[in-house]
């Protein structure tokens, strides 16, 4: 279904469509003067990674029914959909998106999907439109696979989509590196105040810096203070053909109070 939802033939049309949409977006923040919008022209790249390199990366997990996975920069959503069809028992896959048109194009392909005959069974989507590193989302739209979910975890995912993901992907192309290996430090920041304890995050060809930071943590620990940090515990080469190849860095979060 992913390959019908995106097939190979119009990818180069939806990266020229893509690009066409960042630059309005980022031309219509500059233009009001959001000098602080951690995205800029120079750092965005649209890229589509590969669902059979994540699939591959994925399956080392051991996923069950109370995972949710969370595509930081899901674009037109490709990942999302396809890991939800993918890891069918997973409890849901969701996506975060800063630039509009992509968020539609994301929201379009799953109702798309909706509507297809005999679709197989997939886990609950969800896409949320927001920017990670200053915490802003969008709280008014949400697609999922057309079953009924509670409203307190409908709620949870539009306002606190960080805070319920056990597994965090990140394709890298889109994010800002300190020295083109290591993540900048808002996003890292972000992430640290945010995340759960127990989350596996994955980012493709740039990682986290290993050590400490001092954050106030949020959700139900929003009260604590202490140090966390993030340690790669594993890498593990996929094949990219945008790239040739692509090196997964799978991390944990380190957390300390002393």
């Amino acid at each position: 279904m992913a390959a019908y939802l995106y097939p190979d033939r119009d990818a180069e049309a939806r990266k020229s469509l893509a690009f066409q949409a960042q630059d309005t977006f980022l031309l219509e923040h500059e233009k009001h003067g959001a000098k602080d919008l951690a995205l800029t022209k120079k750092y965005t790249t649209y890229g589509e990674f590969p669902l059979a390199s994540l699939h591959a990366i994925l399956q080392t997990l051991d996923l069950g029914p109370k995972d949710v996975f969370l595509d930081l920069g899901s674009g037109s959503g490709r990942l999302v959909l396809g890991t939800a069809l993918l890891f069918p028992y997973i409890k849901a896959s969701v996506g975060i998106e800063v630039v509009p048109e992509l968020h539609t194009m994301a929201t379009e392909a799953a109702r798309r999907a909706v509507g297809i005959r005999d679709l197989p069974k997939m886990s609950p989507c969800h896409f949320v439109q927001g920017n990670v590193e200053i915490g802003e989302y969008d709280t008014e739209e949400q697609v999922d696979d057309g079953e009924e979910m509670r409203k307190d975890e409908e709620s949870a995912y539009k306002m606190h989509p960080l805070r319920e993901a056990t597994v965090i992907f990140m394709y890298c192309t889109t994010w800002r590196s300190q020295d083109g290996l290591y993540l900048a430090q808002p996003l890292q920041t972000s992430l640290l105040k945010n995340v759960r304890s127990d989350v596996t995050i994955i980012t493709t060809d740039k990682c986290f810096a290993d050590g400490w930071e001092g954050v106030d943590k949020g959700g139900e620990e929003s009260e604590k203070e202490g140090r966390r940090g993030f340690r790669v515990v594993r890498r593990m080469a996929v094949p990219n053909p945008e790239v040739w190849e692509s090196i997964a860095h799978i991390h944990e979060v380190i957390d300390s109070k002393d």
